[in-house]
């Protein structure tokens, strides 16, 4: 009785982490260490109060596998070669969102611009969109939108489709939505033109906390060789 009651125990930081993962796992997409502590949902932990719950606690080695660093759903471990997979056709992908940002960063009018969605998380299929978030001048929303659509007309004569999906004036910044998803596309968003708009929007959103504590700046920065 004391195993078994020991087995079906588990802690708040438990359902955090098995919360988490499934989250990611909604998304085909392992994370690593790192990635799981910075998207911890509901709950602060450190990597380390992390990798010692995962040691420690039957309850989540039941429902959880660690491969090489990865962290996915028990029955999912194929998902570690697949992230290994769609970090290459990412790495392609990144080259051209790179150039279209910088485009969209020479308007006078555009504040900033980042990149949203899989290719945030380098979890791209090859052929997959190129999801953008664009901050404008205010009264230049309509604007940048119509250049954003003689854009995606050019992106795709070269087989890419851009996709600007968030487009907002700085005088909007306070997002509307709350909920985990609004939560998790904003704080995984790289920024690649305007970085400190960036930290303004996250300074005006203290909502995100709640969803995601753990994470108080964009997980990354702009991939070296994109």
């Amino acid at each position: 009785m004391p195993e078994q009651a020991r087995q079906v125990t588990h802690t708040p930081l438990d359902s955090a982490i098995l919360r988490t993962v499934l989250y990611s796992d909604l998304f085909d997409y392992a994370l690593t260490l790192d990635e799981l502590a910075h998207y911890l949902i509901g709950e602060c932990a450190t990597v380390g109060d992390i990798r010692a719950q995962l040691t420690r606690s039957i309850w989540l080695r039941d429902r959880v596998c660690v491969i090489d660093g990865h962290v996915a759903v028990r029955g999912r471990e194929a998902l570690v070669q697949r992230r290994r997979e769609r970090a290459v056709a990412s790495g392609r992908l990144w080259r051209r969102a790179r150039r279209f940002a910088r485009v969209l960063g020479a308007l006078p009018f555009v504040r900033f611009v980042g990149v949203t969605g899989a290719l945030a998380m380098d979890n791209c299929a090859p052929g997959d969109d190129i999801d953008v978030m664009i901050i404008t001048a205010p009264d230049r929303v309509w604007l940048t939108r119509a250049f954003s659509i003689l854009l995606v007309r050019v992106g795709k004569l070269f087989g890419d489709t851009l996709c600007p999906n968030y487009l907002i004036s700085e005088r909007a910044l306070r997002l509307e939505h709350q909920s985990l998803f609004v939560a998790h596309e904003f704080m995984q968003m790289v920024p690649v033109y305007g970085v400190e708009w960036y930290a303004r929007m996250r300074a005006l959103n203290a909502w995100l906390g709640t969803y995601l504590p753990n994470a108080q700046t964009a997980w990354r920065a702009l991939p070296p060789h994109a």
